[in-house]
């Protein structure tokens, strides 16, 4: 009768010392039978496999299958892995959340005629800018990235600075802003839809946001906040109100030629994939 030998390994000792192994002979009639092991004894703790490894040696064209030590061992450690996911709202992400949440209150700010509506159009701008830094400094600091707030966070950022953008351009009526708007949402636009269809293909990282988006970014955040404090009626009879919108049209203005320039640089990267030339 053939026969084949398992072997298991134990936690902690090298798998080249034969201390290690613990052999079970098993007659090669069994080992060749398509039957399942579920009658053999197994711990029915799944933590009781766990950390250890199973090796298999064949004699005379015997073979073990151990398909159900292999699922034991796999589900603890699925088990263990969800176990250590992040909650969903962690507090990043209700700074994120905080962020959208934001836009419609801006809004609503922006539409009313008391004396105090444009220190708390900038002010909420201001604290949505921090949010946008804070949120994914606590998730790397903290070990709370999520795939919420990966996806969120990008999409906050873009709603809040286009709505601003749409408010100034209707208060301010200067081409300068209205031209500086068109391009910088339809940049964003454009670049997101290239990053989407970059992952696709597998390359997201060739498309990643790069030193001069940051740049951008936080000329925009600094132009817009700027504006929204010194928007008429405030600049239509304060002088150094009047020199900070001059300010604040001149930093967006900037800032959508950042906006361009960092938009080529991201197609640039990804010209042989959309030209099928990738390697």
């Amino acid at each position: 009768m053939h026969s084949a030998a398992l072997a298991f390994q134990t936690p902690g000792i090298p798998s080249r010392s034969p201390s290690a192994l613990l052999g079970l002979v098993v007659p090669q009639s069994f080992t060749a039978s398509p039957r399942p092991f579920s009658h053999l004894a197994f711990p029915a703790d799944r933590k009781a496999w766990q950390g250890r490894t199973a090796l298999v040696t064949e004699t005379n064209g015997g073979e073990v299958a151990l398909s159900r030590l292999a699922r034991m061992a796999g589900g603890g450690n699925a088990a263990s892995n969800r176990g250590n996911e992040p909650p969903l709202w962690n507090l990043p992400n209700i700074l994120t959340l905080l962020r959208v949440i934001s836009i419609p209150v801006l809004i609503m700010i922006y539409y009313t005629s008391a004396s105090w509506r444009n220190a708390a159009c900038s002010g909420l701008f201001v604290f949505a800018a921090m949010t946008d830094w804070l949120d994914g400094y606590l998730a790397r600091r903290m070990n709370l990235s999520s795939p919420l707030g990966a996806f969120l966070d990008p999409v906050a950022d873009k709603l809040m600075v286009a709505t601003a953008l749409v408010l100034m351009a209707d208060r301010l009526n200067s081409p300068i802003v209205t031209v500086s708007t068109a391009i910088i949402i339809c940049r964003e636009i454009g670049v997101s839809a290239l990053r989407e269809w970059m992952a696709s293909q597998g390359a997201r990282d060739t498309v990643a946001v790069g030193w001069w988006g940051k740049v951008k970014t936080a000329t925009q955040m600094l132009a817009l906040s700027v504006l929204l404090y010194v928007q008429p009626p405030l600049a239509s009879h304060d002088a150094l109100a009047h020199k900070l919108l001059e300010v604040g049209v001149g930093l967006l203005a900037f800032s959508a030629v950042l906006t361009v320039y960092s938009a080529v640089g991201y197609v640039q990267a990804a010209w042989p994939a959309l030209t099928g030339k990738a390697k």
